[in-house]
């Protein structure tokens, strides 16, 4: 649980085989808790739950009596809760719970602890603050995405806690890889620290874009794809590459096997495709450009020089266009970067950036 005053881990019994609920391993439900009450105003829920609106989206506590184990935690279910969890209501501790008439139509987490913890979380309902996470954590490694975290929890009730990476709670957040490890103390000061837990982080490949002139590549492995244009996302485009869709500036979402999502940097495409450059106008293509750059002269402009300007306005390459139509230029042997292609007659001029990659 989550409230600073309970903070920690509790011990639990599952139910009995049957139920179908998931697996706690393969889970983690996150929601405040709230406590389920039936038309007679209790919390056994041996009846459809009469604060229905309460419980949908949240962990429904019931109290064990009176009626099946299945059926408290169905009428919660057709609740919308997303989790169960059965007080006990003896001082015992917990049982496996049969399966009964309705336990196998269950399909959300349920569980039992003990009547002291259901006294801790009541009071925590009633006081506004009760959220908590349902899971389970059976040793070994855990994993995470890059810029992923992940909860820790040591055990409950202790007077004070000391992480590995500085956490004082008794709920530790975890988002770096390495060992982490946790010390409790007790109201005496007296210390005990836990064995060391391996987060490991994935890695993962950041996705770059390229253009042959008509189609953009993300040049990433993924299982799913969402190029975006201008920061809109592009209709049905969840491939590894796409036609290119206009002048804009792109990036792509990458989601690999492990989960992981990684987002290109932005990628910008200034003019695109033959088709869209031809015609009398002034125009270069592809941008950018490795080796070839077409540029389109306009009749006005027959007979003009064509210049291609660094960054600090040294002439790199210059041509006089003595016909208009299509021009090409090899600009293999320049280096990369952004550079300025001027047109000039005696009477006017035009220009347009280009870049070479």
């Amino acid at each position: 649980m989550q409230t600073p005053s309970v903070q920690g881990h509790y011990a639990y019994t599952l139910p009995a085989a049957g139920w179908g609920i998931p697996d706690l391993a393969t889970v983690s439900v996150e929601a405040d808790m709230v406590i389920a009450r039936s038309a007679a105003n209790d919390s056994l829920l041996c009846t459809a739950a009469f604060n229905a609106a309460q419980v949908a989206g949240k962990i429904a506590v019931v109290y064990r009596g009176t009626c099946e184990f299945g059926i408290k935690a169905l009428n919660a279910q057709n609740a919308g809760a997303v989790a169960v969890i059965v007080v006990n209501n003896v001082p015992d501790a917990p049982i496996n719970m049969a399966v009964g008439v309705n336990g196998a139509s269950v399909t959300i987490p349920v569980f039992m602890v003990t009547q002291a913890v259901g006294i801790q979380i009541n009071a925590a309902v009633r006081g506004g603050n009760a959220r908590a996470v349902i899971g389970r954590f059976n040793g070994g490694a855990l994993t995470i995405c890059p810029g992923e975290s992940i909860r820790l929890a040591a055990p409950s009730g202790q007077a004070s806690y000391t992480w590995t990476n500085g956490n004082t709670t008794a709920i530790g957040t975890v988002s770096t890889p390495g060992q982490h490890a946790v010390t409790v103390f007790n109201s005496f000061g007296c210390g005990s620290t836990s064995a060391s837990v391996t987060v490991i982080q994935y890695n993962v490949v950041q996705p770059v874009i390229t253009d042959n002139g008509t189609v953009l590549n993300a040049n990433a492995q993924g299982t799913s794809y969402q190029w975006l244009l201008d920061g809109n996302p592009i209709a049905n485009s969840n491939s590894a590459t796409i036609p290119l869709q206009g002048p804009g500036f792109y990036t792509v979402e990458v989601t690999d096997a492990n989960g992981c999502q990684s987002t290109s940097a932005p990628y910008e495409v200034i003019a695109v495709g033959l088709a869209e450059q031809a015609g009398d106008r002034f125009a270069a293509w592809p941008v950018p450009s490795s080796d070839q750059l077409h540029i389109s002269i306009p009749v006005a402009h027959q007979g003009s020089v064509l210049e291609l300007l660094a960054a600090d306005g040294r002439t790199v390459l210059r041509r006089n266009s003595s016909t208009a139509g299509i021009l090409t230029l090899d600009i293999s042997s320049i280096a990369a970067g952004t550079y300025l292609l001027r047109l000039q007659n005696d009477e006017t001029f035009e220009m347009t950036r280009v870049v070479k990659r």
